[in-house]
């Protein structure tokens, strides 16, 4: 298994609703200078006599949250006005490429997940918090943070959910509702 260095993960917005133009194409969060994912899982506590002097614990529900820090552009107006009007959207996280001649940025579903197939994370967010600064003499920038709503899921290149990548722990049943 390869590193994958960070200017080469990227956060996408795959939504048209907060697109310029109303393009309907992934469209990476520009000029980007990081990006973060992060997955929680609550746990439930079942020490019981039995655990002795240790804990014990059951993982019970997920969540997620995604963040950015870019500089300042026109995607700050989009942005703000989906916060305001508390907007739900899809995101992506996975490779980024970008293609120096156009100076356009595209995705891929180039690095691998535990059963071997190429994916990438996507799912709906809306805006929790955004913030933008402007220093003297310095770029303007602007941070975004965002909350998953509902399932976080591993998409194949083709855009199938890779199996095993379900919303359920080991041993419950799948809904097909």
């Amino acid at each position: 298994m390869n590193t994958i260095l960070g200017q080469n993960l990227g956060l996408f917005v795959t939504d048209s609703a907060i697109h310029s133009g109303g393009t309907t194409a992934d469209t990476c969060f520009a000029f980007a200078t990081t990006c973060q994912l992060s997955l929680n899982v609550d746990a439930i506590d079942i020490t019981s006599k039995d655990s002795g002097s240790w804990s014990d614990s059951l993982p019970n529900r997920k969540s997620w949250t995604i963040s950015t820090d870019c500089l300042y552009s026109e995607d700050y107006d989009a942005l703000m006005l989906c916060a305001i009007n508390r907007t739900v959207f899809k995101v992506r996280w996975c490779s980024a490429i970008n293609t120096e001649s156009n100076n356009t940025v595209t995705h891929t579903a180039s690095h691998q997940v535990g059963n071997g197939a190429y994916a990438f994370y996507e799912g709906n967010v809306f805006i929790d918090s955004i913030q933008a600064s402007a220093g003297n003499d310095e770029a303007g920038n602007y941070s975004v943070s965002m909350t998953g709503k509902g399932q976080l899921k591993v998409i194949d290149k083709d855009g199938n959910t890779i199996e095993g990548a379900t919303n359920t722990l080991p041993g419950q049943e799948v809904s097909n509702g």
